[in-house]
């Protein structure tokens, strides 16, 4: 079974995720150059008004905020599945593989990503991509959060996001991660040996006395 099939279709968006939505989409067909709020709403169907009530704050703004609420839908879409995971090796083989087919066939999506690093400037690209990084990562913390505990939480998603973007945007022939089986071996032979000290250390939040 492919990697989006098991996510089943994608629920109702709420009027915020439309206008997200509709954001990537116009990003998709003319760029971060061509954005306005006048398109995205009448690509969204609302008025002009509830692009700036929901997403205040200009073009920038307008992008980065799209941008978090897609990511949130994005990680929310996996929860179904990313909730039955046996183990961390589970949730990271089916959450990647179902990460990089969504990415493949979203055009509005990985536009509305490429805008959050471009939109930082071109002086200096490297850190909008640290901005698309956190960002990510951010979403990705509650769910990293279920299997290494609230103290690491935050650096296993932040590794785990960067080389998901990096094996999405730069796929290799070794590890197509849209191909569960490939999205697995890259798990075993890299993330989880990576990630080992992070899964032995203890949770500060535990007070109970070692066993």
């Amino acid at each position: 079974m492919e990697a989006l099939d098991l996510l089943g279709a994608p629920p109702e968006r709420t009027l915020e995720e439309r206008v997200a939505a509709a954001t990537g989409r116009c990003l998709a067909r003319g760029g971060l150059r061509r954005l306005s709020a006048d398109a995205v709403a009448a690509e969204a169907g609302v008025s002009r008004a509830t692009v700036y009530r929901l997403f205040p704050g200009g073009k920038r703004a307008l992008v980065e905020q799209a941008a978090r609420v897609e990511a949130a839908r994005f990680f929310a879409r996996f929860n179904a599945v990313l909730d039955g995971a046996a183990d961390l090796e589970e949730w990271l083989s089916v959450g990647l593989a179902a990460a990089a087919a969504a990415l493949a066939g979203d055009a509005g999506v990985r536009a509305l990503l490429a805008a959050t690093v471009e939109a930082d400037g071109p002086a200096d690209p490297f850190a909008g991509l640290a901005h698309l990084v956190q960002l990510l990562a951010e979403a990705a913390t509650p769910y990293a959060a279920r299997y290494v505990g609230p103290a690491a939480a935050g650096r296993v998603a932040e590794w785990v996001v960067r080389a998901a973007l990096s094996y999405t945007t730069c796929p290799s022939p070794d590890y197509d991660l849209r191909r569960p089986k490939a999205a697995n071996a890259l798990v075993r032979d890299f993330l989880l040996p990576s990630l080992t000290r992070f899964l032995d250390e203890p949770d500060p939040s535990d007070s109970s006395p070692p066993g």
